[in-house]
């Protein structure tokens, strides 16, 4: 069955899970580099990169999986929720999330999942 959700409060769902799993991130830009900055959790992984340059931000492909998964998000949704969460929480300046895709060989097109999905 399927629940038909506003888009204001599928929002409000998606950036309280962030929130909750990746709201306190510290950054850290190694010795000499000038264009990234990685945030990182408590456990030394890196959640997402931040390219100075030209405002963009790549998460790890697993927290992507995630949003995919849990939520039905597709690059848009994504763009659309995470750049203000990045504003928001990290006072970062974000064009764009760059979101990695996969060559599906049962249809021919690309998603953002490892597997073919009907979107």
């Amino acid at each position: 069955m399927d629940i038909i959700i506003t888009k204001s409060k599928m929002n409000s769902v998606v950036t309280k899970w962030l929130d909750k799993y990746y709201g306190d991130l510290f950054n850290y830009a190694a010795p000499g580099s000038i264009k990234y900055i990685h945030f990182i959790d408590k456990n030394n992984n890196t959640i997402f990169d931040y390219n100075r340059s030209v405002s963009t931000v790549e998460f790890r492909d697993d927290v992507i999986q995630e949003l995919v998964s849990i939520f039905n998000l597709n690059v848009k949704n994504i763009n659309e929720i995470l750049i203000p969460w990045l504003k928001k929480n990290y006072n970062l300046h974000v064009e764009k999330v760059n979101v990695t895709t996969w060559y599906c060989n049962d249809c021919g097109r690309y998603h953002i999942t490892r597997h073919h999905t009907e979107d």
